[in-house]
């Protein structure tokens, strides 16, 4: 983005992006500054994906709580939940209906 910016001769752009950027790996010490922005990426990224997620409620509304929330003939409603459960859990949680 720096270089975007810059290669536009927008320097407010440049420096803005500037600042953001991922600090260089060091190659002595406990990169601090590399922490503290992952830190503080990950906080930025969970409150817009909050943000996100409050969009998509105002826009369509709660979820249905239909059985046949799957479509296309799908499961049913216990079928469903194991199938969602199963997902949580993970590739290898060896619960049945694990997604593959």
């Amino acid at each position: 983005m720096v270089l975007v910016c810059a290669g536009m001769g927008d320097k407010a752009g440049a420096q803005l992006w500037a600042g953001r950027r991922l600090p260089p790996m060091q190659p002595i010490g406990n990169n601090s500054r590399r922490r503290d922005w992952a830190n503080r990426v990950a906080r930025e990224a969970s409150r817009e994906l909050g943000r996100a997620k409050e969009i998509v409620l105002k826009s369509f509304g709660e979820r249905d709580d239909h059985p046949m929330r799957y479509g296309g003939g799908g499961a049913a409603r216990g079928e469903a939940d194991r199938f969602d459960r199963g997902r949580s859990g993970g590739i290898d949680s060896g619960e049945e209906g694990a997604w593959q």
